[in-house]
């Protein structure tokens, strides 16, 4: 994420190869972390059934239904009311992660569950990117990821995938270091779309942002 594509260590192959170990690790890490989710992927939920069974119906109606439709703002919801989508998260900037798995496996569980447990790999990966790119060193930002994206006190909002998904913010800080650094418009693509899909996910954290 440094500027000179010859010497970036996020470009280099070196670099490409030690952030994929890295996100490798915080993969594992969020394995025996959020234990027992991986073995209950397709037929379990992590903590209670009320939001986490309410998210996972807003990822299947996003994947199974044109966002921001007129159909996709009444879902059946405290039918016959309409206009329900307003009311609550509307979780479209999850539905990168979400909305494939559903559409290739069919499980409504399932997409919600691969999406709360990436929440914590991609938490700790976006800002060990975002470490690098205002100059810490490896190592540092390796352990800026871990205090990020698993910090103890995200296992209280287990319950709230959109709570648990602040990486499209650490997205969004990168891309404006990049650019008062480098005044490159691919870095304001970058604080866009990051900014755009962290406000699609959680409105707190639109404001945050």
């Amino acid at each position: 994420l440094r500027s000179g594509a010859a010497s970036d260590p996020m470009i280099a192959p070196a670099g490409v190869l030690r952030a994929v170990a890295v996100l490798a690790s915080y993969v594992a890490i969020a394995g025996a972390y959020t234990h027992p989710l991986l073995a209950r992927l397709t037929d379990g939920v992590a903590n209670d059934r009320y939001d986490p069974v309410l998210n996972a119906s807003i990822l299947w109606w996003n994947a199974t239904t044109l966002p921001f439709t007129p159909t996709w703002w009444t879902p059946p919801h405290y039918y016959p009311n309409v206009g329900i989508a307003a009311f609550t998260e509307n979780l479209v900037g999850l539905s990168v992660i979400s909305s494939p798995v559903a559409w290739a496996t069919g499980n409504a569980v399932l997409a919600y569950n691969a999406t709360v447990f990436l929440s914590w790999p991609l938490s700790a990966f976006t800002v060990y990117l975002l470490a690098l790119r205002i100059g810490a060193s490896g190592s540092a930002a390796f352990l800026g990821g871990i205090a990020f994206g698993f910090a103890p006190y995200r296992i209280s909002q287990m319950a709230h995938v959109q709570v648990l998904s602040g990486y499209w913010l650490a997205l969004a800080l990168a891309g404006l270091h990049g650019y008062l650094a480098e005044r490159r418009r691919r870095w304001l693509v970058l604080f866009g779309i990051g900014w755009l899909l962290q406000s699609l996910t959680n409105g707190y954290f639109m404001l945050y942002g």
